[in-house]
C-alpha cells in the first residue's frame, strides 16, 4: 500500500481551526469535553496558538503560548508559558513538536520577550531542547489540630463564597506582597484574577476567600484561598489551601487561625510553599508535618543577554568578569560575554577574544537565573568550569536570596 505523504507547514492556528486544537487535547490530555471547553474559551485566544499541518489542512501538533510576565525585583519580565502541547499518535516521531517548539522561541525574540517556561510532561523531552527544571516546592500536610494555639488570633475575618470576592481588593494585596520579590506573575488584570487565581467556572476551583484585617473597617492586610477535599488515601477531609498572601505578622496568624477554626470539618491542612519554608514554625511537634520536595516548572532563556539586562539587580556588588554559555537551538545565546554589574544593574557584552572565568551551558545559567541553584552547587557538579574564584564568589553574591517563585499552573 502507497502511503502518501504530505509537506508539513509550521504555522500560526486559525480560529476555524481550533477546535482540531481541541479534539486532539481532549485525546493526549483525557480531558472530557465539558472540562476542556471553558478551560479553552475563558484562558486561550488564536493568537496563543502555533499548529503543525499537513497540506491536507489535518494538524498534526499544536501548542499554546501565554504571554505572563513576572516581578523580578521591581520590574516585570516576559516569560512566554508553554502548554498543551499535543500530537497525535500517528503524526508522533517526526520532529514537529520540536520544531513548533524552536519556531517559537524565535517569534518570542522578535516580540522582545526574554524568558519561556513550562510545566513538562516529562523533563527529558523538554532538556533536549533547552528547558531546565528551575523551581521546587514543598507540599505540607499539618494535621488541623496542630494549630490549635492559633484558634484565639485577633483581627476580623471576611469569608467570600467562591466568585464573590473583589479581585481588586486581592491585587492589592498581591502587589504589595510580591512586586519587589522574584519570580511571581503580574496579575494585574480582572481577566487574570478570574481566569488563572479564582476559577469559580471550573470544578477544579471553586475557591473560597478569606480576607484579615484588623477590624471590620480597617484596611486588609491579608487573604486566603482555599477548598475543601477528601483524600482517598486516608479518607480525611481536607481543607487545601491555594494561597495564603499576609503583609503583616499578624495577618499571617489570624489566616492560620480561620484555618485552625476548621477543626470540627477537616482533619489536615494542606498547602503549597517555597521549598525553604517548611511550615516548623506552626506547630509544637514536627514529625506531625509531612512535607513532600516536588520539582516544579522548566526555564529557558528566550534571549539571554536580555533577560540578565532588563531586570535589577537589587544587593548585588559591583563585578566585572567574563563568562560563557552554550546553547544548541539559539545562536545568538552562546558565546563569551563580559558580564558588568554597576549600580545593581547588569550588562553582557560580546567579547569572543576573552577567556571565561566562568562557564557553562545555557540551561545551567538558567537554574542561576532563577535562583534555583547557586553558582558553587553548579561547579561542584560539574555543570560549571570556573578559572576565577573571585568571579564565582561575585556571582553567587549577585544571586543570593533570589529564588524564583509563582502560584500559577499552566
Amino acid at each position: 500500500m502507497r502511503l502518501e505523504v504530505f509537506a508539513v507547514q509550521y504555522r500560526a492556528i486559525q480560529p476555524d481551526e481550533i477546535e482540531q486544537l481541541k479534539r486532539a487535547e481532549e485525546y493526549c490530555f483525557f480531558i472530557p469535553p465539558e472540562d476542556n471547553e471553558p478551560w479553552m474559551d475563558r484562558k486561550v485566544r488564536p493568537e496563543y496558538l502555533l499548529g503543525a499541518f499537513g497540506d491536507d489542512g489535518v494538524m498534526k501538533a499544536g501548542l499554546t503560548n501565554f504571554p505572563f510576565q513576572l516581578y523580578i525585583g521591581g520590574a516585570k519580565l516576559g516569560m512566554g508559558g508553554i502548554a498543551g502541547v499535543v500530537s497525535w499518535p500517528e503524526y508522533r516521531r517526526e520532529g514537529n513538536v520540536g520544531e513548533l517548539l524552536i519556531r517559537l522561541l524565535h517569534q518570542e525574540r522578535e516580540k522582545g520577550v526574554p524568558l519561556s517556561g513550562l510545566f513538562p510532561f516529562k523533563q527529558s523531552f523538554y532538556r533536549r531542547f533547552g528547558w531546565e527544571v528551575s523551581a521546587a516546592w514543598l507540599m505540607t500536610d499539618i494535621p488541623i489540630d496542630g494549630l490549635a494555639q492559633y484558634r484565639r488570633s485577633e483581627g476580623f475575618i471576611r469569608h467570600f463564597a467562591p466568585g464573590q470576592a473583589d479581585w481588586r481588593s486581592l491585587e492589592t494585596l498581591y502587589a504589595a506582597r510580591f512586586a519587589s520579590r522574584f519570580g511571581a506573575m503580574v496579575r494585574e488584570t480582572e481577566h487574570h484574577w478570574v481566569n488563572w487565581v479564582l476559577v469559580d467556572w471550573s470544578r477544579w476551583g471553586r475557591w473560597h476567600t478569606a480576607v484579615w484585617s484588623t477590624g471590620p473597617a480597617a484596611e486588609p492586610e491579608g487573604y486566603l484561598l482555599y477548598k475543601f477535599n477528601k483524600d482517598e488515601k486516608t479518607n480525611q477531609q481536607q481543607i487545601l489551601i491555594k494561597e495564603l498572601v499576609a503583609l503583616t505578622p499578624a495577618a499571617e496568624r489570624g489566616l492560620w487561625g480561620f484555618i485552625a477554626q476548621h477543626d470540627s470539618q477537616v482533619a489536615v491542612a494542606q498547602i503549597r510553599t517555597r521549598r525553604d519554608y517548611p511550615l516548623w514554625h506552626l506547630v509544637e511537634n514536627t514529625r506531625e508535618v509531612k512535607s513532600t520536595l516536588q520539582s516544579g516548572w522548566m526555564l529557558r532563556f528566550v534571549d539571554m543577554l536580555a533577560a540578565f539586562e532588563t531586570r535589577p539587580w537589587p544587593g548585588a556588588p559591583e563585578a566585572s568578569f567574563a563568562i560563557g554559555a552554550v546553547d544548541e537551538h539559539l545562536p545568538w545565546n552562546s558565546g563569551t560575554f563580559r558580564l558588568r554589574i554597576e549600580a545593581e544593574r547588569c550588562t553582557l557584552t560580546p567579547a569572543p577574544a576573552e577567556t571565561a572565568a566562568l562557564a557553562a551551558d545555557q540551561r545551567t545559567w538558567a537554574q542561576l537565573y532563577a535562583g534555583f541553584i547557586q553558582p558553587e552547587q553548579a561547579v561542584m557538579t560539574g555543570r560549571m568550569t570556573c578559572t576565577d574564584e573571585k568571579a564565582l564568589k561575585a556571582l553567587s553574591a549577585a544571586l543570593a536570596g533570589k529564588e524564583m517563585w509563582f502560584y500559577e499552573y499552566f
